[in-house]
């Protein structure tokens, strides 16, 4: 038969279990990861080859998926901003190169982003690092483009986009102080 203080005890019991088991698991989430290392071949790298993977708009868009002025802009952004940067030396062929740079603007259609049935554009800038002899790709960047009405604040912020991957490269690429 339970007594009175025998439910008490039994209540405290269950409530202190039922409380240590979050407090641990926050413990362990809090729990520091070390950083995985960087691919010697973007830290040690002295030449770079600059792919252009092109640039697409989406047709079910009409005006608003239209960033830039053509496919290429993204590239050419890309380009002027790496060669100003000076890192690398830019090389016209990829068998030059330690590394290949592989730029493409995308604007793909998010369908559900709205609601049933509504679409809207997510339009992104992704540059893929390879290795040239194993092909293998060694590290990737996804920047998204913020959206805007107005072509030319979309074109604006295509050139912000831009500026924001090689912000990214230079982050990884550059050492800590």
């Amino acid at each position: 038969m339970l007594t009175i203080k025998r439910l008490v005890a039994w209540s405290v019991m269950v409530g202190v279990c039922c409380v240590s088991i979050p407090v641990g698991r926050a413990q362990q989430s809090k729990r520091t990861v070390p950083p995985a290392p960087i691919p010697t071949q973007i830290l040690t790298a002295k030449k770079i080859f600059i792919s252009n993977e092109g640039g697409e708009t989406n047709v079910n868009l009409g005006d608003v998926g239209v960033y830039g002025a053509g496919p290429a802009d993204s590239y050419n952004q890309f380009y002027a901003a790496m060669k100003d940067w000076g890192k690398y030396e830019i090389v016209s062929a990829p068998a030059d190169a330690d590394l290949i740079f592989a730029i493409r603007f995308t604007v793909p259609v998010d369908w559900m982003g709205r609601g049933l049935g509504s679409k809207s554009a997510d339009p992104q800038v992704r540059v893929v690092i390879f290795d040239p002899r194993t092909h293998v790709t060694l590290w990737v960047f996804t920047e998204h483009v913020e959206s805007a009405i107005l072509q030319s604040n979309r074109n604006k912020n295509l050139v912000a986009t831009v500026e924001k991957v090689v912000d990214d490269v230079k982050a990884l690429v550059l050492p800590k102080s």
